[in-house]
C-alpha cells in the first residue's frame, strides 16, 4: 500500500481513525488519518508509534494521538504513523459429491476447518494449509472420510480444480498446488468428488453332492461394475452351452461354493433358480456360486424278439417301449436301473431273474424257452422317434455299459436313453437215461451216445433225426468217476475200468453255437469238447443244454465148471479138471483153465460140501483131494474166483490173519468175503464105489467087457493099418517110378515080403517126398 504524508506544526496532535471524523463522532485531533482500507480477508488492528487505531476517532476515544515534534535534521524523523493489517479469520470447507455415474447411498459429513468449523486460530488469509495447526492434516482426514470402494477424483473451489485415477493421486495433485486458505469463503470451499471404483463379480459353477458322474465344470464366468451399481449376471449365464444339457440352475450362494449364504433356489425338476433382486457391487467379495442338479428322466428298455414268437415271454406289446423305468437322475450308473427293469420283467412274468445277461428261462405260461442274446443301445426323445439308430450289440450288460456307462442327462421327463434287450426262442433240449440199463464191463467198447434217448434243435424239432446231433454239433459226454474224467464227443467207443460213473451229456444252444463260432476263428480246428472245457460253471450253464446218466461198469470176472462129475472113490482128483472157462475182471479170457486155474492173478478157490451141508474140502482148485478123501455119495464142489474187488478184500484178510489156512478157499470159507469179492460156479461132483477085480469087488463083469472091447478093436486096428501101408507103398510106387509097371511090382512083391522094411520104406519116402514137393522138385 503506498506511503502517505500529512503537512503539520510541532506540537500538532494527529490521530489515526477507521473512518472519518464527523459531526457526530468529532475528535480534538490537530488531524486524523483516515487508515487507508484493508484488503479483503484483512483488517487494520493498529496505528504506531503511539497511535492506538481507533475505529471511532473521537478524541474521548484516541487519547494516544501523536503529537508532532521538532527534530534535527539529518536525524530520523520521529513525526511517523504506521499502520499494520492482521489476516481475518477464515473457515475451510471440504464438502462431498458423487461423480457422474456413481451410486452411494450416503455422502460423508461435511469437514470444516477455523471460526465455525474445527476452532484453529491459524486458520486465517493466506496462510497456507501446512502452517494452520488442524488444516495441516487435511489429506489424511479427506482419506479417512472416503467410503470403501470409492475414490476422490476431483477437488475443486470453483476457482482451482485438481483431479486423480485415486484418492491418493488426487490428494497429491492438490497438496502439490500448497493450498492456502482464501481470502473469501467461496475460495475456502472445496468441493470432493467421490467415483466409485469398478468391481468384477465371478460366477463359479458346481455339481450338487447327489449328481453322479457329471459332464466337466462349466467354466467361471465374471461381469463388471462400479461399487454400489446393481449386479447384472453375465449373457448365457443359466443356459446351454453354458449349463450342460440335462442340468438346471437348483441354487444360487454368495460365495464360492454351496456354504455360502444361499440367495435363490429352484423348487421344481429343471427349472432354474431365479437370480435375486437387489445384489450390488460391493467394495469386496463380489462371488456367486451357481449349483448344478440334473434333471430326472425317464429310461426305456425296448423288447425286441426275434424270431418273433406267438406268445410275448415278457407279456408286454412286441415292440412297446416298456417297461419304462422313471425317476431316474441324469449321470447316474446304468446299472442301477438294470434290477428294476428285472423287476418289473419278474412281476409281469413270474420269473425270477436275476441277471438279463444270456439269461435263458421258460415262459411259465407257454413253456417256451428264451434266451436273452444281447443288447442294443440308443438314444431317443420319444416313444416313435429316436436321434440314431441302433448299430452295436453287445453280448452282455457289461459291455454296452462300458460303452454308455451313464444315464444320459436330458430335458425333464423326457426319454433319453432306450435299451433294446435281444431275445430269441430256444427249445434245444437232450434227453439221456438216468440210468444206463446196459451191462458193461472194461471189455464192452461202450459209445455213450447210446444212452441218449431224445433231442431238439432250436427251432424245438429234432431237425436231422439224430437224438446226438443237435443243432449241427455231435453231444459232448464228460465222464467222471474214480480217477476218470473224460471229455469227448458222445459217438465216441469207450473202454472204462469197473466202477460207477456219471456221465453229463452236452449239447450246445443258441448261445453256445454264437459262443462257439466265435471262440474258433482263434482256436483252429478246436472240437466242442475243447470249447467247453474253456468254460467256467455259468457259461456252461449258459450255453449248453444237458442230462446226467448213472453208469455202473461191471467186473468182468467169470468162471463156467461142469454140470456133473462121476469119480471112483479110490481114484485121486483135482476140482480144477472140471473148470471149463474163465474170464479176467477186465473181460480178457482165461486160457488153459484146466491146467492153469489162475483169475484175476490168483487162484480159484473150491470148497465141496456132502449132501448135509457140511464142508469136507477147502482150497485152492490146484490141490488134488487125497484117495479115499471122498466116500460114495454125492457133492457139491463150490468154485470161487476172486473179482477185482476180491483181490484187495483178500490181500487184507491175509495181512490181518495170524493163523490158519491162507488159501482163497480159506478166505471164502472165512466168512469175511463179500458177494462182491468172488464169481462162482457149481459143479455136481458122484463118487461111486468102483474096485479092481483082484480086489473082489463087483466090478468083474466090467472088467471083463472092457478087456473083449479092448482086443477086438487091437485086432482091427491092426487090419486097418496093414492096409493103409499097403495103400501107402501103392502111392510111393507111383510117385518114384512113374507108370513102369514092372518095377513097381518088383518092389511091391519086394516090400510084401520084408514088410518091416516096407513100411521104414513108406515112411521116409513120404518124407522125403513131402519135403521134395515144397522144394518144387520131382525126384
Amino acid at each position: 500500500m503506498a506511503q502517505s504524508s500529512i503537512t503539520a506544526n510541532v506540537n500538532d496532535t494527529i490521530g489515526a481513525a477507521l473512518t472519518a471524523p464527523s459531526s457526530t463522532s468529532p475528535n480534538n485531533n490537530t488531524y486524523t488519518y483516515v487508515v487507508p482500507a484493508a484488503p479483503t480477508g484483512y483488517q487494520a488492528n493498529s496505528a504506531t508509534t503511539t497511535t492506538v487505531l481507533a475505529a471511532n476517532p473521537a478524541s474521548t476515544t484516541n487519547t494516544s494521538a501523536t503529537t508532532v515534534s521538532n527534530f534535527i535534521v539529518g536525524t530520523t524523523n520521529p513525526n511517523a504513523l504506521n499502520v499494520s493489517y492482521t489476516p481475518s479469520q477464515q473457515t475451510v470447507l471440504f464438502n462431498w459429491a458423487k461423480a457422474s455415474g456413481t451410486t452411494l447411498a450416503n455422502l460423508p459429513n461435511q469437514i470444516a476447518y477455523g471460526a465455525t468449523g474445527i476452532t484453529d486460530a491459524s486458520v486465517v488469509t493466506d496462510n497456507p494449509f501446512s502452517n494452520t495447526t488442524l488444516l495441516s492434516s487435511y489429506a489424511t482426514a479427506l482419506s479417512n472420510a472416503v467410503p470403501t470402494g470409492y475414490n476422490i477424483t476431483q477437488i475443486s473451489n470453483g476457482t482451482t480444480t485438481v483431479s486423480g485415477a485415486t484418492t491418493a493421486a488426487t490428494l497429491a495433485a492438490f497438496t502439490s498446488q500448497n493450498p492456502t486458505v482464501g481470502a473469501t469463503s467461496t475460495l475456502n470451499t472445496y468441493t470432493v468428488t467421490l467415483t466409485a471404483v469398478s468391481q468384477t463379480a465371478t460366477y463359479t459353477y458346481g455339481y450338487t453332492s447327489t449328481a453322479l458322474n457329471t459332464p466337466a465344470i462349466p467354466a467361471i464366468l465374471t461381469s463388471t461394475g462400479t461399487t454400489g451399481g446393481s449386479v447384472t449376471t453375465p449373457t448365457g449365464y443359466n443356459t446351454s452351452p453354458q449349463i450342460p444339457s440335462g442340468y438346471y440352475i437348483s441354487a444360487i450362494y454368495v460365495g464360492t461354493s454351496a456354504s455360502g449364504t444361499l440367495i435363490s433356489s429352484s423348487t421344481t425338476n429343471g427349472t432354474n433358480a431365479a437370480w435375486p433382486s437387489g445384489q450390488v457391487y460391493a467394495p469386496t467379495g463380489n462371488q456367486y456360486y451357481i449349483q448344478l442338479a440334473p434333471n430326472t428322466v425317464n429310461v426305456t428298455w425296448f423288447i425286441s424278439i426275434d424270431p418273433n414268437p406267438d406268445n410275448d415271454p415278457l407279456n408286454v406289446a412286441q415292440g412297446g417301449f416298456t417297461p419304462t423305468v422313471g425317476s431316474i437322475l441324469g449321470g447316474s450308473t446304468t446299472t442301477n436301473y438294470q434290477s428294476q427293469v428285472i423287476d418289473n420283467m419278474n412281476s409281469l412274468t413270474g420269473n425270477t431273474l436275476s441277471t438279463t445277461d444270456n439269461v435263458t428261462y421258460t415262459d411259465g405260461a407257454t413253456g417256451i424257452k428264451y434266451i436273452v442274446t444281447g443288447y442294443q443301445y440308443q438314444e431317443g426323445t420319444t416313444t416313435t422317434a429316436t436321434n440314431s439308430a441302433p448299430t452295436t450289440t453287445y453280448k452282455t450288460f457289461s459291455d454296452l455299459l462300458a460303452a454308455h456307462p451313464y444315464v444320459l442327462a436330458g430335458t425333464k421327463s423326457n426319454r433319453t436313453q432306450l435299451v433294446h434287450l435281444l431275445m430269441t426262442v430256444d427249445q434245444t433240449t437232450i434227453t439221456s437215461n438216468s440210468t444206463s440199463g446196459q451191462h458193461v464191463n472194461p471189455a464192452t467198447n461202450y459209445i455213450p451216445s447210446s444212452e441218449i434217448t431224445s433231442s431238439t434243435d432250436i427251432d424245438g424239432a429234432d431237425d436231422d433225426g439224430l437224438s446226438y446231433a443237435i443243432n449241427g454239433y455231435n453231444a459232448i459226454v464228460n465222464i467222471t468217476g474214480g480217477q476218470t474224467d473224460y471229455w469227448g464227443d458222445a459217438t465216441n467207443s469207450l473202454q472204462l475200468s469197473i466202477g460207477t460213473y456219471t456221465e453229463n451229456y452236452y449239447a450246445l444252444n443258441y448261445l453256445g453255437v454264437q459262443a462257439y463260432t466265435n471262440w474258433l476263428p482263434s482256436h483252429s480246428g478246436g472240437t466242442v469238447s475243447q470249447f467247453l472245457q474253456t468254460l467256467d460253471a455259468t457259461s456252461l450253464a449258459n450255453d449248453t443244454v444237458t442230462s446226467q446218466t448213472t453208469l455202473e461198469v461191471q467186473d468182468a470176472t467169470a468162471i463156467t465148471t461142469n454140470n456133473h462129475h462121476i469119480i471112483p472113490r479110490a481114484a485121486s482128483y483135482n476140482p480144477s479138471s472140471d473148470l471149463v472157462g474163465a474170464s479176467n475182471a477186465d473181460g480178457s479170457s482165461v486160457e488153459n483153465i484146466g491146467t492153469n486155474p489162475i483169475v484175476n492173478g490168483d487162484a480159484i478157490g473150491v470148497l465141496i460140501t456132502d449132501s448135509s451141508g457140511n464142508i469136507l474140502w477147502v482150497n485152492n482148485s490146484d490141490i488134488t483131494l487125497p484117495t479115499n478123501k471122498l466116500q460114495e455119495g454125492a457133492y457139491i464142489e463150490n468154485y470161487y474166483a476172486l473179482t477185482a474187488q476180491g483181490l484187495v478184500d483178500y490181500t487184507n484178510w491175509q495181512t490181518t490173519t495170524a493163523s490158519g489156512g491162507h488159501t482163497v478157499g480159506d478166505f471164502i470159507n472165512s466168512g469175511q468175503a463179500t458177494t462182491s469179492d468172488y464169481v462162482k460156479s457149481t459143479t455136481e461132483l458122484t463118487v461111486t464105489n468102483f474096485v479092481l477085480p483082484f480086489a473082489g469087488g463087483a466090478g468083474n463083469q466090467f472088467l471083463y467087457l472092457m478087456i473083449g472091447l479092448a482086443a477086438f478093436g487091437a485086432l482091427g486096428f491092426y487090419f486097418s493099418q496093414r492096409r493103409k501101408a499097403e495103400m501107402d507103398l501103392e502111392v510111393i510106387n507111383k510117385e518114384i517110378l512113374g507108370k513102369n509097371d514092372n518095377k513097381r511090382s518088383n518092389i511091391y512083391l519086394t516090400s510084401r515080403h520084408t514088410r518091416p522094411y516096407a513100411k521104414i520104406f513108406h515112411t521116409k519116402n513120404r518124407t522125403h517126398l513131402a519135403q521134395a514137393q515144397r522144394k518144387g522138385t520131382n525126384e
